[in-house]
């Protein structure tokens, strides 16, 4: 249960900062017919960023694993995708960029 309240605290923080902002967009879910997914994602304007929210406090190669069939499929760049997790420390791994849940202003979209 702990990682679905996390998850939740993550998108409610997405959608507070939108909305502190004047603006009316809401982050959403997407999955593909094999279950692949992604927690969360935003868009603003030709922007788009693809989110993973793990509760783990510690960093795993694995959590980026989703992100990088998003991008086999999407093309978009790797700039605009995150894992948020459960740590205090953010930064820039080899597997991508890994943001504490205490950072997210560091994420734009």
């Amino acid at each position: 249960m702990k990682g679905s309240l996390f998850e939740n605290l993550i998108l409610n923080e997405f959608i507070k900062r939108n909305f502190n902002r004047g603006e009316n967009r809401l982050p959403y879910f997407w999955q593909d017919n094999h279950g692949k997914e992604i927690d969360c994602v935003l868009e603003k304007g030709d922007r788009v960023t693809a989110i993973e929210i793990k509760s783990g406090k510690t960093m795993s190669a694995n959590y980026f694993d989703n992100l990088k069939y998003w991008l086999s499929l999407t093309g978009l760049p790797e700039s605009q995708e995150y894992v948020v997790y459960g740590g205090d420390q953010s930064m820039q791994t080899s597997a991508g960029k890994l943001t504490s849940w205490r950072n997210l202003d560091h994420i734009s979209g």
